[in-house]
């Protein structure tokens, strides 16, 4: 991922509006020094660049730039922030790397179960213990590819959370939540249903006093502001969706969808990195242990998520085998 996303005139490959079809020119001026002969050039204030609409040239879906628009600002955000807690005395590189991308939802989880230090992609791309690779006295001499580790803790995460327990607990989770949402819903239609009924009889005593020839002026601005309260409620009643049921008919095959499809969504380029930041702060750890056999790998994950797997499987933790 491009980190700094931004040069000096912010025009970057990220930044060129010519892609969503607006053309932009007049960024800068220029001018002559006299001391040294040189044009200088300034970027000029924002409300004297022109842009134009230029939609026959737009080779990127508006979402799309959206998206890259968050993803810049939550960077630059972070950048501000990591600045402030890093002190004036840090470098560039040094505040880059302190808020660079996690390359794997297992990044800064991996840890080694012999000399308890980190696990990292020691060399073409497989896991290995960082201490050993990097002279530390360590007997975990395994590695293993960074593909089938994540593939084994996925697979950990998502067998016993579509396990038949685990998809009653979430059936259960389910019906909970809806009946609350059934009940603030109906609460909410019900108060909707009394107010209308109140506004209505309002509007119905400025009708009579009009008629009785009262202030005119007055009596018609009251009609105006009942008139538009009672649009307002009659438009959140209209919004009203139907009752939820107890449990959606597709909930099951739904369900267990979204668990198995969570590799896919972790490899979104556009939501993949909330995915990822989600499911790091459920994992606690990961622990790297050597196996029995010659080669084996022993994987331990736990975190916040083993509670939801102990309930699944019956376990503390899950054993992973490799």
């Amino acid at each position: 991922e491009i980190q700094d996303l931004t040069g000096p005139r912010g025009t970057g490959l990220l930044n060129n509006e010519m892609y969503v079809g607006i053309l932009v020119w007049n960024r800068q001026s220029s001018r002559k020094s006299r001391e040294s002969g040189n044009r200088i050039f300034r970027k000029n204030p924002e409300d004297q660049v022109d842009r134009e609409a230029v939609p026959e040239l737009r080779i990127v879906p508006e979402d799309l730039w959206q998206a890259v628009k968050k993803r810049q600002n939550t960077i630059r955000e972070t950048l501000e922030k990591k600045k402030k807690e890093l002190g004036r005395s840090a470098g560039h590189a040094e505040t880059m790397n302190a808020v660079r991308r996690p390359t794997s939802f297992l990044s800064g989880r991996m840890v080694c179960g012999v000399c308890g230090g980190s696990v990292g992609l020691v060399l073409r791309g497989r896991w290995g213990c960082l201490g050993r690779h990097r002279g530390v006295i360590c007997d975990n001499n395994r590695t293993i590819k960074r593909e089938f580790v994540e593939e084994r803790v996925l697979s950990g995460l998502t067998g016993p959370m579509v396990s038949e327990q685990a998809l009653q607990e979430a059936v259960a989770a389910y019906r909970v939540e809806f009946a609350a949402l059934r009940r603030r819903r109906r609460s909410q239609f019900e108060s909707d249903h009394h107010a209308l009924k109140a506004v209505n009889g309002k509007i119905r005593n400025v009708m009579n006093a009009i008629e009785s020839g009262g202030d005119f002026p007055i009596l018609t601005q009251r009609l105006g502001e009942l008139a538009a309260e009672k649009k307002v409620i009659e438009e959140r009643l209209e919004d009203t969706p139907a009752d939820l049921p107890d449990v959606m008919p597709d909930f099951e095959q739904s369900y267990r969808q979204r668990v198995s499809g969570l590799a896919e969504v972790l490899a979104d380029p556009v939501i993949g990195q909330e995915s990822t930041n989600a499911l790091q702060a459920l994992i606690e750890k990961v622990t790297f242990m050597p196996g029995a056999v010659r080669g084996e790998v022993s994987l331990k994950l736990s975190g916040d998520l083993a509670g939801i797997l102990a309930m699944a499987s019956g376990k503390g933790a899950a054993e992973l085998m490799t």
